[in-house]
């Protein structure tokens, strides 16, 4: 159970950066091309954000010993 409560923050969090990295890239493509550069560079640094932002608002509210929480919270700190 606490994994799916773990999991599931974390899809919705990747797939809501997806949806918002498509629209984004559509708009400044074309317009903005250097910005466009950096935008797409930073893809991948700002999923790993985005994921870790869901994994801080989720543990402490997951079903864990505390011991987990504590453990999982100085691996994301």
């Amino acid at each position: 159970m606490a994994v799916i409560i773990l999991g599931l923050p974390v899809i919705a969090a990747l797939a809501a950066h997806n949806w918002l990295h498509h629209l984004l890239r559509r708009l400044i493509a074309r317009r903005y091309p250097t910005t466009f550069s950096l935008f797409d560079k930073t893809a991948t640094l700002t999923k790993l954000a985005v994921i870790t932002l869901a994994m801080i608002v989720v543990i402490p509210v997951a079903p864990l010993r505390p011991e987990t929480k504590e453990i999982l919270a100085r691996l994301l700190s």
